[in-house]
């Protein structure tokens, strides 16, 4: 395992947008560890990778239009 990893074997909360989530999990499966977690890691808020999504439910912009064309009777 790497010296900057430090996953915990307890049940808790995951970072997945953490750039070194995947050594974590491969750690893990190496050590049959059932579940995990990031409590002592240093990178547990790092949601650097976090993808921006542009439309969520809560959006007040409509997030598709429909050309009036396509409307029967209209």
């Amino acid at each position: 395992m790497k010296p900057r990893l430090n996953p915990i074997h307890k049940k808790g909360a995951r970072n997945v947008y953490c750039p070194h989530y995947g050594d974590c999990l491969d750690y893990a499966i190496e050590v049959a560890w059932q579940y995990w977690n990031c409590s002592d890691c240093i990178e547990k808020t790092n949601h650097a990778a976090r993808p921006d999504f542009r439309f969520r439910s809560n959006d007040t912009i409509d997030y598709f239009d429909v050309p009036l064309e396509l409307y029967k009777g209209v």
